[in-house]
């Protein structure tokens, strides 16, 4: 089997074809020397791969989410002063958890996600129960239509940042 090769740097070969910055690539960048028979050099080890739950901005997203739930029991009980203070909160922790995980180094793919699903709780269904409640319940079906339509335009935004 021959694969053609081209250069991209001195240290590294990339067969035609393939993206330079894909995964696979450099993995067999690294096993390349070992492929050639004609190399002497030893392929290194690969490096770790970190997976796994990052705890603290985890956290502050958990919190995130909190508030968004009790912002909608506070709104189901009629409480609209704390359902917005709540969404107020909701932000704050929103706003922390991806510069914490920036500054520690510890973003994760499960967190871009979790983060994703709290602002769909505290930034989409919260805000929708909330107005659905204080104003738009008089409405009929076109208030819950009216809630509804916010909640998933909410909903498409969150996910077009997640394909």
């Amino acid at each position: 089997m021959t694969i053609q090769v081209r250069h991209v740097t001195d240290a590294e070969i990339v067969p035609k074809g393939f993206d330079p910055y894909d995964e696979t690539v450099f993995i067999l960048a690294e096993l390349w020397p070992a492929l050639n028979s004609d190399s002497t050099s030893t392929p290194q080890p690969l490096p770790p791969v970190r997976r796994g739950v990052f705890l603290l901005p985890n956290i502050l997203t958990t919190g995130c989410l909190a508030c968004g739930f009790f912002a909608i029991v506070s709104a189901i009980h009629g409480d609209f002063a704390r359902a917005g203070q709540a969404i107020f909160a909701a932000m704050v922790f929103d706003g922390l958890d991806g510069r914490v995980a920036r500054w520690t180094r510890t973003e994760s793919v499960f967190g871009k996600e979790f983060d994703s699903l709290a602002d769909m709780v505290s930034f989409g269904a919260a805000p929708a129960l909330i107005a659905y409640e204080w104003s738009l319940k008089g409405l009929g079906r076109w208030g819950w239509i009216a809630a509804f339509v916010y909640c998933a335009c909410a909903a498409l935004r969150l996910a077009r940042f997640n394909v």
